[in-house]
């Protein structure tokens, strides 16, 4: 008898970016663990693996000028473009929820979080998919819920939860 199982699949994406917080090195991690041996391990875990690369991440790093207003949530614009492009992609590559993949996000500052998990609701918690099942793991020393308006730092790698819960209360216009 054959097995006519599907071997699970890990599909790998690389966000290497540092905006939402103003500290270097975070951006480095993607590489870093590539380099390490993500792929073969997660192979030898018995995935088969698809690895997407990295995102560009740098693009409009310089290009965005901050408002007084902004400054209360830096880098927004930068942060935003980032988020969207990793929204898209995952949406894009995981077409729709058809497909069991696991998504492996590995990047920089928390702010990614924002891009990755938005793409994981728009695929499978839209109405055409509430009987799907998304989980996510959230591996932090603090529950990242700050908002703009009462951040004393204005770094958004502190914010994602508070975006991602959609409250407009919680974050108003940002």
């Amino acid at each position: 008898k054959m097995n006519t199982t599907p071997t699970p699949q890990v599909t790998i994406l690389g966000i290497p970016f540092r905006g939402g917080q103003p500290k270097g090195g975070v951006d480095l991690a993607p590489a870093a663990l590539r380099d390490a041996g993500l792929e073969q391990t997660t192979k030898n875990l018995g995935y088969v693996v698809k690895d997407l690369g990295d995102i560009d991440a740098h693009a409009g790093e310089n290009a965005h000028e901050q408002t007084a207003d902004q400054a209360k949530a830096k880098n927004s614009r930068w942060v935003g473009d980032v988020n969207r492009k990793s929204a898209d992609l995952i949406l894009k590559e995981l077409d729709g929820g058809k497909s069991d993949n696991f998504l492996l996000s590995i990047g920089g500052d928390h702010s990614i979080a924002i891009g990755t998990i938005s793409g994981l609701l728009d695929t499978y918690a839209s109405p055409k998919q509430n009987d799907a099942d998304l989980c996510v793991i959230w591996v932090d020393a603090h529950a990242d819920i700050n908002t703009p308006a009462g951040s004393i730092s204005g770094n958004i790698h502190g914010m994602p939860v508070a975006f991602l819960m959609r409250e407009a209360s919680l974050v108003d216009a940002w």
